[in-house]
């Protein structure tokens, strides 16, 4: 009746427990788009086994080598860097999992009413000796239950039933069977525990087999009554009643012991694993996630590796041994991160050769494990061509196979090999599962951005397609005549030609390059978003690349169309109404502290200098610029000095890029403005400097 509440116990028990310490808190990203990545990022998850990686994906990519799924179960594809509810989602798609990475499932003991409803009333439906009208009466009072679980207690007015009618003695097991099923949802263990007892020799199989699992299972939830504290937090086994923690155990065990292969075989072993933790017999607990690596049977690969990085994973060290190669394979990976510092210990060699029997039957895995240290740790990548000989060459690769030449790839870029393209290149062809060959392009690429290669990666017929990849390049390297080639390209997706386009619009006009703005402002299709979010190109739904052509938004300067502007400045590069507002069509339309105004950093994709000449136009320099022409209109001067203030209105921070200037001048300005244009609508409406 309850099968499915192993998997629902499993994630109350994923929600409850403290997080451990740099392993799966994704609440920042810090290390840009590349492959190599020292710290922990939990949005930057790759195919290629490493220390940046969360220890889940590093768990469940070693996992899915020992057991591939379905090749009809995923996206192919994927992306180079991902995060874990992205792998988690395409490798066990899950309806019960939202966008979040969290499961909408209720974490209690009532997330199985559903389940049991059905599983009943197939029961009550296949039973022998029970009259037509006692199964009708029996599957009414079920389907009418709905139970309403406290986290732990009593339900506070427990669900009474009346059963006339019920009177021959098949009846009577079944209708024994929900008192004990609804006194188990309410929340009064001692009497569902009775009446399941009371079972232990019912005639009906489906009852006797039911009755005994539940009769564990409420002594599990029992003994987790004083389990956690005020905050959900676990608070320790002392806190339990130890004695009720094995009754539970005994139970399980009965069952498994008179039910090898039964119906709740694979939720008892689950459960089992839940009393070691609540126990504090870690060893066992260890024990039972190797079994469970060894065949996951009905909990998927992705619920067992949240499980295991949870209640297992943060205890190594703590007097409990991984025993398993994968599982310690995790835990070594994790400890060659860069700690920023922190004090934690970094593996050593010498550390990881004092494994070397552990890992006796996997030695590409323990090589590679070395390679890695002398990567990541050490800083010698010249070892890791010695350890890990070129395979490129592979039809397909399983995820180790992958991580390995991956990381040779790494390897050779950073001894600057010459032939490191080439094995890029060479490495296209056997990485088929989800997220190789995305990374494998990343790799291809920036080795191509830094070879000057630039325009090869974006040409007919280039193996780079991600398109993640390609977009970051148009947005901080792409020059104008690539860009304007990007931007009609029909081959490829919208939202990449999108990004194209508003990135060439958005630097022809801040850098200056006027013609070529008015120029290029024919490339804007018909119907294009005039509004929308562009603080993240790639993850903008859609650009507004129309703004521009359509105009912006309009302010309080009475600015002509921004065309008309950009016009004139081709013809009077110092024209002073039209520089004003070029610059109040970068502030009106949400330029100001843009994705334009930071870059990655140098190791980064996308991190070398920008094929754009010039620089970005900063508001406060145009402002600067007419205050101390005396020949300016007095308007547009006055106007300077009221936006030139406002510049660090009123967080006192410069929002407008260039040479910042301390209060006194911003002072000195706002007296300027009172002094020499006293009845201006500027100098009436700045009543403040900062």
């Amino acid at each position: 009746m309850l099968r499915c509440l192993a998997s629902l116990l499993l994630v109350f028990g994923i929600v409850l427990l403290a997080q451990p310490a740099e392993a799966s808190s994704d609440f920042s990203c810090g290390p840009g788009y590349t492959l190599v990545q020292r710290e922990y990022n939990g949005c930057n998850n790759s195919a290629i086994l490493g220390p940046g990686n969360d220890t889940r994906a590093n768990l469940l990519l070693l996992m899915h080598d020992a057991h591939p799924q379905s090749a009809s179960r995923y996206d192919k594809r994927g992306t180079a860097l991902f995060e874990w509810r992205s792998i988690r989602s395409n490798f066990f798609p899950d309806p019960d999992y939202g966008e979040s990475g969290y499961p909408y499932r209720e974490n209690s003991r009532c997330g199985s009413n559903d389940d049991g409803k059905a599983a009943y009333e197939s029961a009550v439906n296949s039973a022998q000796g029970v009259s037509a009208e006692e199964k009708a009466t029996l599957i009414a009072i079920r389907n009418k239950y709905e139970p309403e679980c406290a986290e732990f207690g009593m339900r506070e007015v427990a669900y009474k039933i009346t059963m006339d009618g019920i009177n021959s003695p098949a009846a009577r097991e079944l209708a024994a069977y929900l008192r004990g099923a609804f006194g188990f949802y309410d929340g009064d263990f001692v009497a569902a525990a009775k009446d399941f007892a009371s079972l232990s020799n019912a005639k009906n199989s489906w009852v006797r087999e039911t009755a005994l699992y539940m009769a564990a299972r409420t002594e599990l939830n029992r003994a987790q009554e004083t389990a956690f504290d005020e905050y959900g937090s676990f608070a320790g086994a002392k806190a339990i009643d130890q004695s009720i923690v094995g009754a539970a155990e005994s139970g399980f065990g009965a069952y498994l012991k008179t039910y090898p292969q039964g119906s709740y075989a694979a939720s008892a072993r689950g459960l089992l694993r839940r009393v070691y933790w609540l126990s504090g017999n870690m060893a066992k607990l260890a024990a039972s996630y190797r079994a469970q690596l060894g065949g996951t049977g009905k909990l998927t690969q992705a619920d067992l590796a949240e499980e295991i990085d949870l209640k297992l994973l943060p205890l190594f060290g703590n007097g409990v041994e991984a025993g398993d190669p994968v599982m310690l394979a995790v835990m070594d990976l994790m400890r060659m991160r860069d700690f920023g510092g922190y004090g934690e210990k970094r593996i050593t060699r010498a550390e990881l050769e004092s494994q070397r029997a552990i890992f006796a039957k996997q030695p590409e895995l323990f090589d590679y494990l070395l390679a890695a240290q002398s990567f990541y740790v050490d800083g010698r990548p010249a070892d890791v061509l010695k350890i890990i000989p070129d395979a490129a060459r592979q039809s397909r690769m399983s995820y180790l196979q992958f991580s390995r030449q991956a990381l040779r790839g790494l390897a050779l870029e950073a001894v600057k090999d010459s032939n490191a393209r080439g094995f890029w290149q060479q490495l296209l062809g056997g990485s088929a599962l989800p997220y190789q060959r995305p990374a494998v392009e990343l790799g291809l690429a920036m080795n191509m951005e830094r070879g000057n290669a630039l325009d090869a990666i974006f040409a007919t017929g280039s193996a780079i397609e991600d398109t993640d990849v390609r977009q970051i390049l148009l947005q901080n390297v792409a020059g104008p005549e690539l860009l304007r080639k990007a931007a009609v390209d029909k081959s490829r997706p919208a939202h990449e030609r999108e990004v194209a386009l508003f990135t060439l619009l958005f630097k022809r006009l801040s850098q200056g390059q006027y013609a070529g703005f008015v120029e290029d402002l024919n490339l804007t299709p018909a119907g294009a978003a005039t509004e929308g979010w562009f603080y993240d190109l790639r993850e903008s739904e859609k650009l507004p690349v129309g703004m521009f052509k359509a105009g912006g938004k309009k302010g309080e300067f009475a600015c002509p169309h921004v065309k008309d502007s950009a016009a004139t400045l081709t013809k009077a590069p110092a024209d002073i109404r039209s520089r004003l507002c070029v610059a109040e069509f970068l502030r009106l339309n949400g330029f100001d502290n843009s994705v334009f105004d930071t870059a990655p950093e140098a190791d980064e994709l996308g991190g070398t200098k920008s094929r754009f000449s010039g620089s970005a136009m900063s508001r406060l320099e145009v402002y600067k610029s007419v205050i101390v022409n005396t020949k300016a209109p007095a308007g547009d001067r006055a106007y300077a000095m009221y936006r030139a203030v406002w510049c660090y209105g009123p967080s006192g921070i410069n929002s407008c890029g260039g040479k910042g200037v301390d209060i006194a001048q911003r002072k000195a300005w706002y007296n300027q403005l009172k002094r020499e244009y006293p009845n201006s609508e500027w100098a009436k409406k700045l009543r403040y400097f900062w």
